[in-house]
């Protein structure tokens, strides 16, 4: 599923945003305007990075007071009303291999807490949440001493 561009022009405050001469060009034109837009004006909620033989991140924006899924690996998919609509999808909870790395000053500490316990995955696997690191030790996150 893709950003939903439709979906975002019908908003008024969006519309405000783009103004009129920008709604009044083609469907396509009004779509990639509108892409620019919130590549310029987002600013990032979370982030899940990845390194391994094929590094990658996944990521949520903000912007207008919605909500986007950006990702190295994945399509982009959008606007979603509420942060925890975006934080459910499925590529924030499951096992993610060498060196997962979450960050984030937006999203309260438990819950990205039991993100790091979903992708660290096994016991002694290790994950960082916001520079420090942790490994998984009876399903329980403890700070790492490497």
């Amino acid at each position: 599923m893709a950003i939903n561009y439709k979906k975002l022009l019908r908003d008024p405050k969006v519309q405000a945003v783009m103004g009129k001469k920008s709604l009044a060009a083609s469907e396509d034109d009004k779509e990639e305007l509108l892409s620019s837009i919130i590549n310029e004006n987002e600013t990032q909620v979370l982030s899940l990075e990845w390194d391994s033989m094929c590094s990658g991140v996944n990521y949520i924006t903000q912007c207008q007071g919605y909500y986007f899924f950006k990702s190295s690996d994945y399509e982009e998919e959008g606007p979603f009303l509420s942060l925890d609509e975006v934080l459910a999808m499925e590529q924030f909870h499951v096992e993610t291999s060498d060196n997962p790395q979450l960050k984030s000053t937006v999203v309260p500490a438990d819950v990205l807490f039991k993100m790091a316990k979903e992708i660290a995955g096994q016991e002694g696997n290790t994950v960082t949440i916001n520079g420090t690191n942790y490994v998984l030790v009876e399903g329980q996150l403890e700070l790492s001493v490497v």
